[in-house]
């Protein structure tokens, strides 16, 4: 409430004509309204939920963002892979981490050449078993998780052999 402006007051003031200016409960914006009593009312602007491409939105009350699930987005997903697979991954938007890689690694082994069969280990989610013991039984500790790259299992093409009597193996 804005004090009064009259130099001589009697306490029957006239109504206060300013603007309230108080912070709404968005923390965002001000109370636009002419000065009132009581609480302000709530924010009247609109924010935008995306999703996480940011192509797919709703519109919700200000100050309502975080008590609202995002919209669920049918385009493709637009972020890349670490490991450059991209065409073998396809996949809707989403919130959080892609999918694990679903391509074949296809790197050439170094001592033969051929091409590694294994399904990508590039970036891997590996869990660590817990060494620590909890401090009490009741005690539950989340497994870590370390995102790294895995060598490619060893080389199964079979290769044939010509050996000095001429057999094959």
């Amino acid at each position: 409430k804005h004090p009064c402006a009259r130099k001589c007051c009697n306490g029957r003031c006239p109504p206060c004509e300013k603007i309230c200016d108080k912070p709404l409960q968005c923390a965002r914006h001000k109370c636009t309204t002419v000065c009132h009593h009581g609480p302000c009312y709530p924010c009247p602007r609109e924010s935008k939920v995306s999703c996480r491409c940011k192509e797919t939105y709703i519109t919700v009350p200000c100050g309502r963002e975080k008590n609202v699930k995002p919209p669920k987005c049918t385009l493709p997903c637009k972020f890349k892979y670490k490991c450059g697979h991209g065409a073998e991954n396809k996949h809707s938007c989403h919130f959080g981490d892609c999918p694990p890689c679903k391509a074949i690694c296809d790197k050439s082994y170094p001592k033969c050449e051929h091409k590694c069969k294994a399904v990508c280990h590039e970036y891997v989610a590996v869990v660590f078993k817990q060494v620590e013991k909890p401090a009490t039984p009741w005690e539950v500790q989340p497994p870590k998780t370390k995102i790294m790259a895995l060598d490619c299992p060893p080389c199964e093409t079979p290769v044939s052999v010509i050996c000095f009597v001429e057999h094959e193996t």
